[in-house]
Parts: C-alpha cells; structure tokens; sequence
C-alpha cells in the first residue's frame, strides 16, 4: 500500500510540473496529462513501458518482425514505422509504433499513425488497432487542420525519416530546453514541423521528473525556432500509448 501511495504522489508531481512549465510558456492550456501518463517502471501483466532513451525507441529484432509480420498482407495503405513507442506483456507482448502512413493513392498521401499489434506466445502477430494522429491536436499553435504532404504555412507536414532528430531540429531542442528545471524532456522522434515565420517541430519526447525516485510521460513538445536562431518550447501536451 505504501508503494502504491509513493508512486501515485510521484505522478501527481510530475503532471503538476509539466503543466506548470506549459502554461508559463504559452497562453492556451495545456492537455490534462492525468489520462494518458505513462509510468516507466519495470513491465507488470496490463501496464504499458515507455521508452527513457531514444536507443529505446529503435525496433528490436522482435519488434521489428511483430511489425512486418502483421502488416505483410495489408492493402491500400503503409506503415512504415519511426519509433516502438511502448509495450505491454500479457500473453505474449503487445507493441505500440508511431508510424508514418500512406495511402496508396495518385498522388500518395501521408501522415502519421500509432499502430498497435498482437505478438503471441508462438511468434505470431496480428494488428491490434490503428489509430490516425493529428498533430494539430497535440501542438498550441496549429490555427488549421493537419494538411498531409504540403509544407505550407499553417500545415504540418509528418516526419518521414525514423532515427535521430535533423540537426537543425536538435539545435532548436538544445536551445529551447538549455535552462529547463524540474524536468527533462528526451527526444525520441520527430514527428511533424510546420512553415511558419521560422519553423516549429513537433517533437515526442519522454517526459522525466527530476527526482529521487523518477516518473515519465510521453509528451510532445512543440519548440519554435524563429528566423534569428533562437528557439522556445511553446506548447507540451500528452500523447497516450494505451
């Protein structure tokens, strides 16, 4: 009982530290992370596991086969995926991506995914779910819908590379995050960026307090980098995995 009071107070403190630092940085509120926060501890049968580190979020072999097994006989659309964004043991493991999908279309159309899928304890995979993301859902200053495929201004256009961030997007993480306190934010994938005057990335991001007996989000972090090099985080909102 004692454990489970000790990591519910250390939840509470990190949402009320990611809101805190949101709303000092931007004037529309914030996404309640209450239901989407996600705790890093060691898996338990139902719990979701988050990634720490950006290692964490490149597909293992397992993962990497779960995804190309489930998907091999998919028709009209893609995945291809960025990031393992979670897992869950129950009987087998659950596996939760961020990919970018496309519709087989003239021309193809593009925008991103979390795809969910089911790898039994025999080695075989099945879809779980699939469900569409809308960054301007998770970003403060989207004043239009998410528009696949056309950097224009206003429209988010999605990632299309897995890997480490772009180096002019790392710089702008730097710069924005150099005097960040109380928590952390650790970049696992680029997910979209917009034309502005400037330019702003939507980056998904572990979220970690910074205490003795640590807690994480998933989160993502929009930062702005104007036209002068400098850069701002403006809005951080909660991405569920489960």
């Amino acid at each position: 009982m004692k454990t489970t009071i000790s990591a519910l107070l250390i939840v509470a403190l990190l949402l009320c530290s990611i809101c805190m630092f949101a709303a000092c940085k931007s004037e529309s509120s914030v996404e309640d992370l209450s239901e989407t926060l996600e705790t890093s501890a060691a898996p338990i049968t139902g719990g979701w596991t988050i990634p720490e580190e950006p290692e964490q979020a490149v597909l293992s072999e397992e993962q990497a086969t779960a995804f190309e097994l489930a998907t091999a006989e998919l028709t009209g659309a893609s995945y291809t995926p960025l990031a393992c964004i979670g897992s869950q043991v129950v009987a087998g493991r659950n596996y939760a991506y961020l990919c970018k999908s496309t519709l087989v279309t003239n021309p193809p159309v593009s925008s991103l995914s979390v795809v969910k899928i089911y790898l039994d304890l025999e080695g075989n995979a099945s879809i779980l779910n699939v469900t569409d993301v809308n960054l301007a859902d998770y970003t403060d200053n989207a004043k239009m819908n998410f528009t696949p495929n056309i950097p224009l201004a206003g429209g988010w256009t999605p990632n299309a590379e897995a890997g480490k961030l772009p180096e002019e997007v790392q710089a702008a993480f730097d710069k924005a995050t150099e005097e960040l306190t109380g928590v952390g934010y650790t970049p696992l994938c680029l997910m979209g960026s917009q034309v502005v005057a400037g330019s702003n990335y939507a980056i998904l991001c572990t979220a970690t307090q910074v205490t003795a007996e640590p807690a994480s989000a998933l989160a993502v972090v929009t930062v702005y980098a104007d036209l002068q090099d400098g850069a701002e985080i403006t809005s951080v909102a909660g991405f569920p995995v489960g």
